[in-house]
C-alpha cells in the first residue's frame, strides 16, 4: 500500500489505499489479490523483509500470511537477482527482525542458500554481515558458490577461512 500513495506536481497526496496510514504506522500491508500479486511478483516477498530490516517497519497479518501461503512462488526466481535485497536484510540496523519474520513464515523453507543460516540466526541471533552470511552460507552447505563473489571483499582471505571452517565444523 505504501508504493500506491501517488503526489501531483502542486504536493497534492493521492492515497486511495491508504498507504499513508501504512507509512506513519511503520507496516507493511500488500494490496489486491496476494496470489496474483506474489506469483506475478515474488520478490516483492523479499522486498517486504528488506523493508523491515531498514526501517524497522512490521508485516500486517494479513501480510504475514499471504507471504507464508504463497513462499513457493519464490522458488521461481532467480536469487542471484535479489542478492542486493539479502545484503540489505542482513546489513540493517533492524536485520533481526527481519530474520525472526522470516522464521515465522518460513520463508527460509524456498531459499536454499540461506535456508540454515536463516534457521539459525532465528533461533540464536547474532549480528552478522553480509558477507559472514554468505560464509555461514557455504560453510553449511559444504561449498562456495562463486556467482555471489562479488558480495566478497577478499575471495582469498575468504577462502581460507570457508577451509578453516570446514575443517573445524562440530
Amino acid at each position: 500500500s505504501i508504493n500506491a500513495v501517488a503526489m501531483s506536481h502542486s504536493g497534492k497526496l493521492t492515497d486511495a489505499l491508504h498507504g499513508y496510514d501504512d507509512i506513519m504506522k511503520k507496516r507493511i500491508n500488500h494490496i489486491g489479490n496476494a496470489k496474483i500479486k506474489f506469483s506475478n511478483n515474488p520478490e516483492l516477498m523479499i522486498k517486504a523483509f528488506a523493508l523491515m530490516s531498514e526501517l524497522n517497519y512490521r508485516l500486517t497479518n494479513r501480510t504475514k500470511n499471504a507471504i507464508n501461503r504463497r513462499r513457493k512462488y519464490l522458488l521461481t526466481c532467480d536469487m542471484s537477482l535479489y542478492m542486493d535485497d539479502f545484503q540489505k536484510i542482513f546489513n540493517s540496523k533492524y536485520s533481526k527482525n527481519a530474520i525472526l519474520m522470516m522464521n515465522k513464515t518460513n520463508i527460509d523453507m524456498v531459499l536454499p542458500l540461506f535456508k540454515k543460516v536463516i534457521r539459525r540466526l532465528g533461533s540464536h541471533y547474532k549480528p552478522v554481515n553480509f558477507e559472514e552470511v554468505l560464509l555461514m552460507a557455504f560453510v553449511l552447505n559444504g561449498k562456495i558458490d562463486l556467482r555471489y563473489a562479488d558480495y566478497i571483499t577478499d575471495i582469498n582471505v575468504f577462502n581460507k577461512i570457508f577451509d578453516l571452517a570446514l575443517q573445524n565444523r562440530l
